[in-house]
């Protein structure tokens, strides 16, 4: 799953945890977080009380699902027997400082065979991605 963040994101991450109770599933989650130097390329100002109060809001709910995602993990690291020590489900924050950044981290996740992410992702990171989308 790549997390950017927003309520799409948090049903997405939603689906693969219930698919990542199939034995044969193991789940990476990579949640991108902007560094202090981030600088996103095109960012659309809404300047009124309810879309920062939104905002903000959304932001604790991320932190509440990526929380559960914790739990999770925690509660499977304590069943798994000594033979087992991999995880079945991985999460990884990365820190980027530019788009770039975030197409290497997601180039780094090649080897995964399926990519899970929201159909609107929020937040200043996924602001910027523009990806061409191919039906063929």
């Amino acid at each position: 799953v790549l997390f950017f963040g927003g309520n799409d994101d948090r049903e997405a991450l939603a689906f693969a945890m219930r698919m990542a109770e199939h034995p044969g599933i193991s789940l990476n989650v990579v949640r991108f977080i902007p560094s202090e130097e981030f600088k996103p390329e095109n960012v659309k100002l809404e300047i009124s009380e309810d879309h920062a109060s939104c905002s903000v809001e959304t932001r604790l709910v991320d932190i509440e699902a990526i929380t559960e995602l914790k739990a999770k993990i925690k509660e499977q690291e304590s069943s798994l027997s000594n033979l087992e020590s991999e995880s079945l489900i991985v999460y990884e924050e990365k820190i980027v400082k530019s788009h770039e950044e975030v197409f290497e981290a997601i180039k780094e996740c090649s080897k995964s065979n399926l990519f899970l992410v929201g159909k609107s992702p929020e937040g200043s990171v996924a602001s910027g991605l523009h990806v061409e989308r191919s039906d063929t």
